[in-house]
């Protein structure tokens, strides 16, 4: 029965492996990519389109602004010290209306609807607060003005000057500054000389009648036929590219428009964000691996070069106004200038100007970039291309240049000023992580378990298949070295003859062998030369008719064993002791005697015990440990195989 063991156990150990190698490998994650591929598709109807169409979880816009303490210094000349104030937080509440599916080009057109909401639970001071800040419309207008003919600058410049109270700096509430504007005088003024409005209402507010709008009509691939496209922006307001720029590359709309990004995203993606608001697209680079709540994410950021001056990186040259030969015209690292897409003097950065110059750090005082609170970044899910955490942080600033065609700019310093800085961040509500982690990630650990299990299971089985065939093995290599044991049962007659001449041989001595080497023998053989006389017989595997055996079979022994009287006198066979009958003193007229001095020797055989050599060479192998020479070894053997017949 032994020997199905091992057959069996490698059979069922080999199917468990490769069973739970190919369904843990391949069945499961393509069953799970098919699953979120399907999911990922926006079709009219699905659970995908309604999250997609309005966005089911908070998003939060925390703005920070920058209180100028030392105004009048600056007016003069000085260095502006800046006071960061904030978070003042609002809520989004995104909607997408005017969707229209193209099934052809499998995409989809729509506008997207943006509420804002103040959070005065999650700010850091209320709407009411005060803050002294940049004059944005009065520079704007300085900037403009200095690109015009000489005759409508001084125009111009007249217009402002019967409005002293503009000055560089304004005092406003934050709600004045954000949603609910200012009413400028000197706006009306220009509007009127220009023969149309400046500003919306000659109101100022950074998002002045931007509540309930929207940011133009996108048009992005559904992936219910390209999935490897899903979510990319095909065309905004109708065309493939910008218009702003000086260069086919920087006008390129790359990526998506930062709310739905492609499943299965992986460490060499490069991550792009369509931003119409800052005018240009974001790319987003691996950093790092990072848990959110639990859930495995991989980090993108922004990569420094992304913001690097044309000085060093050639490609970001088509972001300069006025790029010539040696870009000197252009901003040092950290800084795109977007006076190019119709916001004259505003410059784009990071928070604090992270990854940027020093040499627009040390403009100012009070800044302190830090990686952890102003770099751009997602926490994507590798497997759904979920937003698990997003921070979309940027920096407006003011390009400030010495005027002297307007009296309040004509000793302020040249330097961009920092304005205020945002954080547009997503935060995945714990309970959809939850279900993330459940249904997702409790399926994929599920699998993994049961097949790390399997795989172990399997290997388990296969070593013990090789155990039980090298024991199997060992167990047949050990029968067929077995030999016989001594029977121990006299007859009731024998003949002393045979023996008393058989004992003489051993006293006398006797011819001895030759000295050359002779065959090795097996345990059959063995047995069948002891029960012989003479010279050395032929192989023969069974004894002769109604011959008692010498041996009989043994229980299974590491070593072959032989059976033999107990003696004080010892042959060394093979390393391995035979004790030998003291015989020597056994006179030859008395062969009654003899051999009842073999007979009592022979008859306790629990000392009898002693290895026996497979191999017989009497030559070589044989060392006596007494006077008794290898003959007379030979001559006791003959006198044993003679006792049988007693």
């Amino acid at each position: 029965m032994k020997k199905y063991i091992s057959p069996f156990l490698l059979f069922f150990g080999v199917v468990t492996f490769g069973v739970s190698v190919f369904v843990g490998y391949y069945v499961v994650p393509y069953k799970v990519r098919e699953n979120v591929m399907e999911q990922s598709k926006i079709v009219m109807g699905n659970t995908r389109f309604q999250n997609w169409e309005v966005i089911p979880i908070p998003l939060f816009q925390h703005l920070y602004f920058f209180n100028v303490t030392n105004p009048n210094e600056v007016v003069q000349g000085g260095k502006p010290i800046l006071q960061e104030i904030g978070p003042y937080v609002y809520q989004q509440k995104r909607r997408k209306f005017d969707i229209v599916f193209n099934d052809q080009n499998d995409t989809i057109f729509y506008r997207e609807k943006a509420d804002y909401f103040f959070r005065l639970d999650l700010s850091k001071g209320s709407e009411s607060d005060r803050i002294t800040f940049v004059n944005l419309p009065l520079v704007g207008t300085a900037n403009k003005a200095l690109k015009l003919d000489s005759f409508t600058r001084y125009v111009i410049s007249e217009t402002v000057a019967e409005h002293p109270e503009e000055q560089l700096y304004v005092n406003l509430e934050i709600g004045e500054l954000t949603f609910k504007g200012k009413y400028l005088p000197f706006m009306k003024d220009l509007s009127e000389l220009k023969g149309e409005e400046v500003l919306p209402d000659n109101t100022f507010g950074l998002y002045y009648k931007k509540n309930g709008t929207d940011q133009g009509r996108f048009e992005i691939y559904s992936g219910a036929k390209r999935p490897e496209k899903f979510g990319e922006v095909v065309t905004w307001n109708g065309k493939h590219e910008l218009e702003w720029w000086n260069d086919q590359y920087c006008n390129r709309i790359n990526g998506t428009d930062g709310g739905i990004f492609k499943p299965y995203a992986t460490k060499d993606r490069i991550f792009q964000m369509f931003i119409p608001g800052l005018c240009r697209s974001f790319r987003f680079t691996f950093e790092s691996e990072k848990e959110v709540e639990g859930i495995p994410t991989i980090k993108y950021s922004i990569a420094p070069s992304f913001f690097e001056s044309a000085k060093t990186n050639p490609d970001n040259a088509c972001y300069c106004e006025d790029p010539e030969k040696d870009f000197k015209n252009c901003p040092e690292s950290g800084v795109t200038d977007l006076s190019n897409c119709g916001k004259v003097g505003m410059m784009l950065s990071q928070p604090h100007f992270y990854q940027g110059s020093d040499y627009y750090v040390n403009q100012s005082v009070g800044l302190h970039p830090e990686k952890a609170r102003h770099e751009m970044a997602l926490y994507i899910e590798p497997y759904t291309g979920v937003s698990a955490k997003v921070h979309v942080r940027f920096q407006m600033n003011v390009q400030l240049t010495p005027n002297k065609y307007f009296r309040p700019l004509k000793k302020i310093p040249r330097m961009v000023h920092p304005l205020f800085w945002v954080d547009q961040s997503v935060q995945v509500p714990e309970e959809s992580l939850a279900v993330l982690r459940e249904k997702l990630y409790g399926t994929i650990n599920t699998a993994n378990t049961l097949t790390h299990i399997g795989i172990i299971v399997g290997c388990v089985l296969i070593i013990l298949s090789l155990l039980f065939f090298f024991l199997c093995s060992r167990d047949v290599a050990v029968e067929d070295k077995k030999i016989e044991c001594v029977s121990y049962q006299p007859q009731r007659t024998f003949s002393a003859e045979k023996l008393s001449l058989a004992v003489n041989g051993v006293a006398n001595g006797g011819p001895r062998y030759t000295k050359e080497p002779t065959k090795s023998y097996n345990p059959d053989e063995c047995v069948q030369l002891l029960t012989q006389n003479g010279n050395l017989p032929q192989h023969t595997s069974q004894p002769q008719e109604n011959q008692t055996s010498l041996f009989e079979a043994a229980s299974p022994e590491p070593d072959d064993i032989i059976v033999v009287p107990a003696s004080p006198i010892v042959v060394a066979i093979d390393g391995g002791n035979i004790p030998l009958p003291q015989v020597a003193s056994t006179p030859q007229s008395q062969p009654e005697q003899a051999a009842a001095v073999l007979r009592d020797s022979i008859r306790t055989p629990d000392s009898c015990l002693s290895p026996f050599p497979t191999v017989t060479d009497y030559s070589s192998a044989l060392s006596l440990a007494d006077p008794i020479s290898a003959n007379a070894l030979k001559d006791t053997i003959e006198a044993m195989s003679s006792y049988e017949n007693l």
